[in-house]
């Protein structure tokens, strides 16, 4: 974002990325045995 030539699309990109996945960090947090398994090491599913 720092270097970005135009952050304030940068951080709608990201965004963009963010919020369709938004519930399932939130799911991760408050019930991490029913949050999708990503595949990513350390994920004991």
């Amino acid at each position: 974002m720092d270097w970005a030539d135009d952050p304030v699309d940068r951080l709608g990109d990201l965004l963009g990325v963010w919020l369709p996945q938004h519930d399932d960090y939130a799911r991760r947090g408050l019930d991490p045995a029913s949050s999708p398994s990503y595949g990513v090491p350390g994920d004991p599913r």
